[in-house]
């Protein structure tokens, strides 16, 4: 009896809020995939028509084995726009009426009488974008798609995302856009260049035996070209614990937290203060108002998130001058050691803290690594990855996934991450 009291005054959990929506699932990786198998098929099978019509100027001298190499290299630069436009076909999926609810655990979606749970720790970024009509919430998740809410208000979505309750610290963020414009612009420049070039190099060669592979080869180039051309102009904004990484067509940006005092939104420049230093501006224009308020907002956690990270115990994993396996045969056995004359025993907790610490040496990272993998939890092994995948120094990211896997190296080792650059975007 009094058990079944105290489940009669008990509080029942109350059901997170349900939202009508229209969802969509951008399959932006395959797509990607597609565009890159595509460029592939049409740059080696125009190659191959250009080689092969080098080699034998005349048709009828074609050896008969190399006919099928003919016969798939034409199928490969009729098939590569295919691909192209079916990789682009992907991403334009139509919106499908459902309700949507959301908690720490993930996103619920219900169609039909299915349900489908998107698990929080599979999503690597929100974002609220404001529309003509309502608002859509995007979700982006860790393997590159995207699932686009679209809600009657900015604050539905807002609820809906807050609602999550999204850890910032746990993915690397990654902001990409490249406006139709530029793309256009990019393209015409990359078609137009090779198209120029290629007609110039014909004229030269006259009527010699090259003039036939060069005009198989500016049959496809100039296409090749101005896809290149368009990605070439594409801008992005990495946010990861330990700075930021920035790019702006060719023009390649880092900056450390390390050196940040303050950073702001100045009409389309991400402005970054730096000590003793002159400022650093990075190009925000053509992103949409609200990512940018979300590049700010990530920034500025991640700059809190670095200042408690710093600080940690990262001496006794450095390696010094020591060599690579002596230093490694020590790494199997410092976290069981008793305190001694150099300060107080190293708990598994000091290495993960050396590992999370954006600020210490990449070695010494490495080395706390190296220590936990002798007998790591899984739990131990997610914090690793996670300090992996939230660095924005692609150096640090190969060398502490090889500490996962025990495989470290000298040149691993030897390779810091670069010195940020001092010119702006």
């Amino acid at each position: 009896m009094p058990a079944a009291s105290a489940d009669r005054h008990s509080p029942v959990p109350a059901e997170p809020p349900s939202f009508a929506v229209r969802v969509k699932r951008r399959l932006v990786r395959w797509s990607q995939r597609l565009s890159r198998v595509g460029r592939w098929v049409g740059g080696l099978s125009g190659f191959a028509l250009a080689a092969m019509s080098a080699i034998y100027p005349a048709s009828s001298a074609l050896p008969s084995v190399l006919g099928l190499v003919l016969l798939l290299s034409m199928a490969g630069i009729m098939s590569a726009p295919l691909l192209f436009a079916v990789s682009q076909l992907l991403r334009l999926t139509w919106g499908r009426a459902a309700r949507a609810s959301a908690s720490r655990a993930g996103l619920l979606v219900t169609r039909g009488g299915t349900s489908r749970v998107t698990p929080t720790a599979d999503i690597a970024l929100g974002a609220v974008l404001p529309r003509t009509r309502g608002a859509e919430l995007c979700l982006t998740l860790t393997d590159g798609d995207q699932v686009a809410l679209h809600m009657d208000s900015v604050v539905a979505a807002e609820a809906l995302l807050a609602a999550l309750e999204l850890d910032p610290d746990q993915r690397r963020t990654e902001v990409a856009w490249n406006p139709l414009r530029r793309r256009v612009g990019g393209g015409v420049v990359g078609f137009v260049g090779s198209l120029v070039l290629f007609t110039s190099l014909i004229g030269v060669v006259g009527e010699t035996e090259l003039a036939v592979p060069l005009a198989f080869l500016m049959v496809c180039v100039p296409f090749l070209a101005a896809g290149a051309g368009a990605r070439a102009v594409a801008r992005s904004v990495s946010v990861g614990r330990d700075g930021v990484r920035a790019r702006d067509a060719l023009t390649r940006v880092e900056v450390d937290f390390e050196d940040v005092t303050e950073v702001r939104v100045q009409g389309t420049q991400l402005r970054f203060a730096r000590a003793n230093q002159l400022p650093l501006q990075v190009s925000l224009a053509d992103l949409d108002p609200s990512w940018r308020e979300l590049v700010l907002e990530r920034i500025q956690q991640a700059r809190a998130r670095y200042a408690e990270r710093v600080g940690s115990r990262a001496e006794p994993f450095a390696r010094g001058a020591r060599a690579l396996e002596e230093w490694r045969g020590e790494l199997r056995t410092l976290l069981t050691r008793d305190a001694g004359f150099r300060g107080a025993a190293l708990r598994r907790d000091d290495a993960l803290r050396v590992v999370e610490d954006p600020n210490a040496a990449l070695d010494a990272r490495v080395g706390a690594a190296l220590a936990l993998m002798g007998s790591a939890t899984e739990g131990e092994r997610l914090r690793v990855r996670v300090a992996a995948d939230t660095s924005v120094h692609p150096k640090v990211r190969i060398a502490l996934e090889a500490a996962l896997e025990g495989e470290v190296e000298e040149e691993l080792l030897d390779a810091q991450p670069t010195e940020q650059k001092e010119r702006a975007l």
